[in-house]
């Protein structure tokens, strides 16, 4: 029994932790937008709280995607495997550009909705318009984890995620107070450091045959 519980724990944790650290990074955005200003902070609070949501979302995406590919793999069934992963990039980018449509098109609207002066909402706009409309970074980085996790390697997603949050803090600190990008500057800085967390998740998998197959569907 202590053996098993050792075993859910060594999934378990790395899990959380991966899931805690994505949620550090808009505390990271947060804490710099308060060297702009209380306008800017409170922006980007509440356009986080939106992405919060989102995460959610691809949280729940990446459940059901590990809980597919372990049985394909218990099952020894490659074929499947592939077939599953490539799958699940398909419905995350196409959640992804839902979302990201939703978060350009109706930024200021959806945080003028909760209640943000207007000033706020201009700010907090512009950061949900950008980390938002590429929410595709996440949606990957979440999806990729969840794979990878599920192919028996659960601590590489929570170092990347790690990895992601250095890079954020590096890149939105240039931008502030280096280049002076404001607002703008941190939300890319955040998108981009996610992408290179994707880039590097993607050299875990076998990518050539998830894009094969993404030519040659099973049917």
């Amino acid at each position: 029994m202590t053996h098993n519980r050792k075993k859910i724990l060594s999934l378990a944790l790395p899990s959380m932790a991966e899931n805690i650290l994505q949620m550090l990074m808009g505390m990271i955005d947060n804490y710099l937008a308060a060297q702009i200003g209380l306008t800017a902070v409170s922006g980007i609070a509440i356009a986080n709280n939106i992405l919060t949501i989102y995460q959610a979302l691809f949280i729940a995406l990446g459940a059901a995607v590990s809980s597919l590919i372990a049985r394909s793999v218990g099952e020894q069934n490659h074929s499947k495997e592939i077939d599953y992963m490539a799958n699940a990039i398909l419905v995350t980018g196409a959640l992804s550009v839902l979302l990201g449509l939703m978060s350009v098109v109706g930024h200021k609207s959806i945080l003028a909705f909760l209640g943000a002066a207007s000033l706020v909402a201009r700010l907090g706009g512009q950061y949900l318009a950008i980390v938002g409309g590429m929410i595709l970074s996440l949606g990957l980085f979440t999806s990729l984890g969840a794979i990878i996790r599920a192919k028996g390697q659960p601590s590489i997603p929570m170092k990347v995620s790690l990895l992601t949050n250095l890079l954020n803090a590096v890149f939105s600190a240039l931008s502030l107070y280096i280049w002076g990008f404001g607002v703008i500057g941190i939300a890319w800085s955040t998108v981009a450091s996610r992408l290179i967390g994707v880039v590097i998740l993607c050299h875990f998998l076998p990518i050539k045959e998830i894009i094969k197959r993404f030519a040659n569907p099973l049917r």
